[in-house]
Order: C-alpha cells, then sequence, then structure tokens
C-alpha cells in the first residue's frame, strides 16, 4: 500500500526479475541502517542467522538476535587480519523490521546461503555475496525507482531529494545510527554495547579507544554535532 491505496493493480512477468532486485536492495538498507552493521557485516549474513527466540520458562520469549561474522577487526593469535571474518562474540539485536527483512530474503535464497548471495540477486554468473560495490549501486537506483513510484502515485511529498553530498552509498547507515543512539538516554552504553565496542563482561582496551573514537567523530563533527537535520545535509552519515 502507498498512501491507503494499491501501490500496483497488477504485477507483469517482465517486472519480476527488476522488482526482486529492489525488494533485496530494501532489505538491505532496512538491515545496515537499523542494525549498525558495516555493510560487509550485512552481505555475510547467512540464512538462519536470527531463529526466533525460544521462550523462558514464564512463556515470555526474548529480543531475536542475529550471529553474524565481523572481518575489520577479526585477528588471528598472532595479530594478522583474517580476510574470512570471525564469529562476533556479541550478537546483534535486531528489532521486527530487521527479523522481517531478514525472513523475505530468507524466502529468496536456499537455508545456510548467503542472503545476498550472488547467484540469487543476480541473474549474471558470480559466486559469494554481492560486492559492497554493486550495493552502493544498487541503492542509487532503489532512490531513483522509490522517487518514480512516489511520483507516479502523486505522493510528490515522499521523493527522496537529491543529496548535495553525492551518492548515498553503504557507509552512512551505521554512523546515522550511532547519531541517533547516541543522543538517547542512556545511548552511548547501548551504542557501545550494539556496535560491539564494549563488552558486557568487561570493557576490551581496544574495543574501548575504538568506541571513544567514534563518539568523538559523531559529537565534534560540525554537522552531526549541532542536532538533527535533513539527512542529505550529513556527508559523514
Amino acid at each position: 500500500m502507498l498512501g491507503g491505496n494499491p501501490w500496483r493493480e497488477a504485477l507483469d512477468y517482465h517486472e519480476c526479475a527488476s522488482l526482486t532486485r529492489q525488494l533485496g536492495t530494501a532489505c538491505f538498507i532496512v538491515i545496515a541502517y537499523l542494525t549498525g552493521m558495516r555493510p560487509g557485516e550485512v552481505a555475510g549474513l547467512r540464512s538462519g542467522c536470527c531463529p526466533d527466540p525460544e521462550p523462558d520458562s514464564k512463556g515470555q520469549t526474548g529480543r531475536h538476535l542475529i550471529t553474524g561474522a565481523v572481518y575489520k577487526t577479526a585477528r588471528d593469535e598472532k595479530g594478522n587480519h583474517r580476510s574470512e571474518g570471525e564469529l562476533r562474540d556479541v550478537p546483534w539485536v535486531a528489532i521486527a523490521p530487521v527479523v522481517n527483512a531478514i525472513r523475505v530474503l530468507e524466502r529468496m535464497v536456499p537455508t545456510g546461503d548467503l542472503l545476498f548471495a550472488h547467484d540469487a540477486h543476480d541473474t549474471r554468473s558470480g559466486t559469494g555475496a554481492l560486492t559492497i560495490s554493486t550495493m552502493g549501486d544498487r541503492i542509487e537506483d532503489f532512490v531513483a525507482w522509490a522517487n518514480e513510484e512516489a511520483t507516479a502515485h502523486g505522493l510528490t511529498e515522499e521523493v527522496i531529494p537529491p543529496d548535495p553530498h553525492g551518492r548515498i552509498g553503504t557507509s552512512r547507515f551505521r554512523r546515522s545510527l550511532a547519531w541517533h543512539i547516541a543522543r538517547r538516554p542512556g545511548g552511548l552504553v547501548a551504542l557501545a554495547i550494539q556496535y560491539g565496542h564494549l563488552r558486557t563482561r568487561g570493557i576490551a582496551r581496544l574495543g574501548l579507544v575504538r568506541f571513544v573514537g567514534l563518539v568523538s567523530d559523531v559529537a565534534s563533527c560540525p554537522l552531526c554535532g549541532k542536532g538533527p537535520r535533513r539527512a542529505e545535509q550529513a556527508r559523514c552519515w
């Protein structure tokens, strides 16, 4: 539904490939923005990464958690970078829109496969997950497609305006979420835990340094440090 009205009366068979591509891109945006994952961490997620929580003895269920790999901070015992990544020791917390996006993607790929597997999201030959560069291009295509849909349905107020700083890319989502979390009561601690810079069982010195750097960047940014504003004005997001 768009503005309370059906966005299509029928789907053309020839639209299926294009719409599937836009659906996959929308799922990437939702996951990246609402978890704070790095783009590569989103691309590395697999089907089954976010199981439904089991109810406790009182019949209450906890939060959905996402198990995935981290790559930027992955190191072996000698301190060398591990390009294959390593399992994140603190799962990501997933809110309902993220869980829904993952469920959609799980219907698009085989059990246990990458949620953004190339062979499921691209008609061209390839292996592994879609590249970050490809996702960046698809986000730009998604913006154009969304604007066409909004305009066609007379929802001009929903049109995404041109960004004076260029492409949205894939990396702004993480910092955008950090900006919002940090300004909530208790937000700095929540931000540190969700982003993996602090641990619930103690503080890793290196993690603390990274976290302080992130908060300092957000707080000192001439755009981010002066209160809410339109997203297109904040390049660092």
